[in-house]
């Protein structure tokens, strides 16, 4: 197979057109505009989600997530607003429990604390019937209880 021929300027392709510095750019010009470094955090810190402030400048939820990837001052200002957000809860959530909100649905509180922010509720497990023995066919035995699991001293009383 002959190696392939490398484009020339012909009547048809001018040498312009093989210059890249001159080639038009492909796709649709960028919304991204500085003063959404700030504006992300003033609509972060009224309580809209990241998603709600792509649909207040009317974009898609990844083009937020690729404006931070390419542009470091919104990937700090995106992380501003997400600590923003969060204390805009924590100040709702405060206002409401000490009676500041009437009508204070706590419910409604708790379900945004764990869809929103990862909270989850803490599970204790604890065992009341004590540790658990197991003994080997070797003769040797071992206890798993509250403190993890340790050589059982005591010898088998089978």
């Amino acid at each position: 197979m002959p190696p392939k021929k490398k484009r020339t300027a012909t009547k048809r392709t001018p040498k312009r057109a093989l210059d890249p510095e001159v080639l038009p750019k492909m796709g649709q010009p960028t919304k991204y505009r500085k003063e959404y470094c700030q504006r992300i955090i003033e609509e972060r810190a009224k309580g809209y989600s990241e998603m709600g402030f792509a649909g207040i400048i009317g974009v898609k939820r990844t083009t937020i997530a690729d404006w931070a990837k390419k542009h470091p001052e919104f990937a700090e200002a995106r992380e501003l607003a997400a600590c923003a957000a969060r204390e805009f809860y924590d100040r709702v959530g405060i206002m409401g429990m000490t009676g500041k909100i009437a009508g204070f649905n706590v419910t409604a509180w708790i379900w945004i604390g764990k869809n929103c922010f990862g909270m989850r509720d803490k599970v204790e497990q604890h065992n009341t019937h004590g540790p658990l023995t197991v003994r080997f066919a070797s003769g040797g035995s071992v206890s798993v209880g509250h403190q993890g699991l340790f050589p059982n001293s005591k010898k088998n009383e089978d």
